[in-house]
C-alpha cells in the first residue's frame, strides 16, 4: 500500500511539470491503466497526461469530469472541465470520461449511466463516491465505456 500511495503522489505532483516529463512517463509505464481525478489546471494536466500516456504506450484512461460539459443539463461547469474533456476525446487513448453529479458519502452503490449528448437523468441528486468507484472499476477491469463519455447519476 505504501508503494501505491507513493506512486499516486508522484503522478499527481508531476502532471503539472512539463519539464519533468521523463519522470511522469517512467511512473505511467508501471501501470496498465490510469485513473485521473484532477483539479485546478485541468487543461494543462490533461495535455501532459495524454502526451505522457502516448509516449509510455499506456492506452487506458478513466477520467472524472463534471456533468453538464456537453450542455446536457442546466448546470454549466467551468470551462476548464469542458476543455480538458475535449483534449482527452481528441486523443488516441482508450479513454472513458465519467461525468458525475456532486458527490456524497452515502454508503451505497446505486447509479445509472447516460451516454454523451443524452439528457442527464436525476440531475439534482448527489452520487455516492462508492457508486463512482464501482463504475471506475467496471471501466478499468471490464473495459467498459471505452472511447465514451458516461454520465453517472443516482437512480
Amino acid at each position: 500500500m505504501a508503494v501505491e500511495s507513493q506512486l499516486k503522489g508522484h503522478i499527481a505532483r508531476n502532471l503539472n511539470m512539463q519539464n519533468d516529463r521523463a519522470k511522469l512517463i517512467a511512473v505511467i509505464t508501471l501501470v496498465d491503466a490510469v485513473y485521473a481525478g484532477l483539479a485546478c489546471e485541468l487543461e494543462k494536466m490533461a495535455t501532459n497526461l495524454v502526451q505522457a500516456m502516448n509516449e509510455s504506450g499506456v492506452k487506458r484512461l478513466v477520467s472524472i469530469s463534471a456533468y453538464g460539459i456537453y450542455g446536457e443539463t442546466n448546470h454549466t461547469p467551468p470551462k476548464n472541465y469542458i476543455n480538458s474533456a475535449k483534449i482527452i476525446e481528441s486523443s488516441n487513448l482508450d479513454y472513458t470520461i465519467i461525468r458525475s453529479q456532486w458527490f456524497s458519502n452515502v454508503d451505497e452503490i446505486n447509479y445509472e449511466i447516460t451516454h454523451k449528448n443524452k439528457p442527464f437523468a436525476n440531475p439534482d441528486a448527489k452520487i455516492s463516491r462508492k457508486s463512482i468507484a464501482d463504475l471506475v472499476g467496471r471501466c478499468i477491469f471490464d473495459n467498459f465505456g471505452i472511447r465514451d463519455s458516461l454520465g453517472i447519476n443516482r437512480k
